[in-house]
């Protein structure tokens, strides 16, 4: 348990009572991201090269890594992060302690079950799988909700339809399940494109000292809702081949993934490029726009296969912000320096180069095209384990100022 510093903010006390493990969600939740991310990436490598069914059947192979990518190692991360920032935004102490163990536990226990190492029940699937997000989606709104932080009530209705999608995978059949899953996807974009646009500026200006870095509110509001509607139109149109929306679902994901792009143009970018720290995140958000570009050309040209686009956006949005952000958390929030290393530069060299290893499916013969799966796989798992490296002191261990949390 940590002890107080004559720094500490109110709220303190009642985290230091916490196992330093159990003090803030982050802690817990990008340990168990990354190391999850890492052991499931390699598992769907070797199950896809070896032709395997994983998880015992549950969803069919590909709705399974779609599944598992999503619900299990991305969503640990956003409860991570969220369970960590709802704090900052709110001043509230979020979920801690024993609480914030069984949370974590109702995520692996998820993760089991999705393994097939639990008993195959459509019933413990469904409620492990619905529960954790239904939960995190409590648990972050009520903080939010107690002290009237309504800028942040977009963040709690993404989180509570990603429950729906949970609960649409699990309840329905298989166009509800690719719709859900497509969905859940595209809404974890929009997280990304609401968070980033609050965070990548403000950190960018911080560490260069550029005074051109700006945001410019009326694109982001525009971003935001294009990505949204794609979110939308893309669980639409999964529902079923030759869905009457797809060309308009294609018109507005190639809009939005240009206003992603034309909102960075005030960002800082060239000036980020020199400190990985900055320069990870910055990559992320080019993903945002030339996955969601790619998207919407594939619906229009037949010879760009569709999951090259959703790999743009997976691996290169959110495996790339992912890696960028829980590594920055994981050193400011635990009061260590936020500077890079040769294990960040290491881990964000190998998620960086993830994407591109994937996207060269589009070029190769098929023949081929399994070797992109293999190294673009090994690659993220590499840069997972690389974060897990560096974070696993700093996450186990009090903060050196002596402050919880």
């Amino acid at each position: 348990m940590a002890r107080l510093s004559a720094a500490s903010r109110p709220g303190d006390e009642i985290l230091a009572r916490s196992p330093v493990l159990l003090a803030m969600g982050f802690r817990p939740f990008f340990l168990g991201a990354a190391l999850f991310g890492t052991a499931v990436t390699l598992f769907w490598v070797h199950a896809v090269s070896a032709g395997a069914s994983p998880g015992g059947g549950y969803l069919p192979p590909m709705l399974w890594h779609g599944h598992e990518m999503i619900f299990g190692y991305a969503m640990a991360v956003v409860a991570g992060f969220l369970l960590t920032a709802v704090r900052n935004w709110t001043g509230e102490n979020t979920l801690h302690g024993w609480p914030l163990l069984g949370l974590f536990l109702l995520w692996l226990l998820g993760r089991l079950a999705m393994a097939g190492i639990l008993p195959a029940s459509p019933l413990v699937h469904g409620a492990l799988g619905v529960g954790f997000p239904a939960l995190l989606a409590v648990v972050v709104a009520r903080p939010i909700l107690k002290t009237r932080n309504h800028r942040n009530l977009l963040v709690v209705a993404v989180v509570v339809l990603l429950a729906l999608a949970a609960l649409g995978v699990h309840a329905g059949g298989p166009g509800l399940q690719r719709a859900s899953i497509y969905g859940a996807l595209h809404l974890l974009i929009a997280l990304h494109v609401i968070i980033v646009g609050r965070i990548v500026p403000l950190f960018t200006r911080g560490r260069t000292g550029n005074p051109a870095v700006r945001n410019r509110p009326a694109l982001d509001r525009a971003a935001i809702v294009a990505s949204v509607i794609v979110a939308v139109l893309s669980a639409l149109t999964a529902s079923r081949v030759d869905h009457p929306l797809l060309p308009l679902f294609g018109a507005v994901a190639l809009a939005s993934g240009g206003l992603q792009l034309v909102r960075m143009a005030t960002w800082g970018t060239r000036s980020a490029l020199r400190i990985p720290l900055l320069a990870i995140l910055h990559l992320g958000c080019f993903w945002i726009g030339a996955g969601q570009v790619l998207l919407g050309l594939s619906v229009f040209w037949p010879a760009l296969p569709p999951s090259i686009a959703l790999h743009a956006l997976t691996i290169g949005v959110i495996g790339t912000m992912t890696v960028g952000m829980m590594t920055r958390v994981s050193l400011g929030h635990t009061g260590r320096p936020i500077q890079d290393s040769w294990v960040t530069v290491l881990a964000f060299s190998a998620v960086a180069l993830a994407t591109p290893a994937r996207l060269l499916a589009a070029v190769l013969p098929p023949k081929a095209i399994p070797v992109t799966w293999m190294v673009s796989g090994s690659l993220f798992a590499l840069a997972t384990l690389a974060y897990f490296g560096l974070a696993f002191r700093p996450l186990t261990t009090p903060r050196p100022d002596g402050r919880p949390g």
